[in-house]
């Protein structure tokens, strides 16, 4: 039983440390391919409207956070945006949500955000 123990604290120890090995600034070509809604009357293309520059931005301000974290304080949109990009040289593709939330996958890795100063990014008056 201990041993089951130390294997489950080291992947968590391994997964923290795979979240703090993102950089930013070595994300580069993101590119925009497409939007997804689950509810369209709910969860519009205008909510969730951001340019390459902008997702790319997203990524850079937003921080890494936990699935649980993910699950227990940030909303779930119904719309995404979804892209690639190259992040170290690999191929990878995101989602941003609506809800100012997204993910980055770059072959075995997976890396969960929330943006708290995004508001702007977001902002449907525009």
């Amino acid at each position: 039983m201990e041993m089951k123990h130390a294997y489950v604290l080291l992947l968590l120890m391994t997964l923290s440390a795979c979240s703090k090995d993102f950089q930013g600034g070595k994300l580069e070509r993101v590119y925009v391919e497409d939007f997804t809604s689950s509810n369209i009357q709910q969860c519009k293309p205008e909510d969730v409207d951001l340019s390459n520059a902008q997702a790319k931005a997203f990524f850079e301000r937003a921080r890494i956070v936990d699935s649980r974290t993910l699950h227990d304080h940030y909303e779930y949109a119904s719309c995404a945006i979804e892209g690639v990009a190259t992040y170290a040289g690999q191929s990878c593709s995101w989602q941003i949500q609506a809800s100012a939330t997204g993910r980055l996958r770059c072959g075995e890795t997976t890396w969960l955000f929330a943006c708290d100063e995004c508001d702007d990014l977001f902002d449907t008056s525009k």
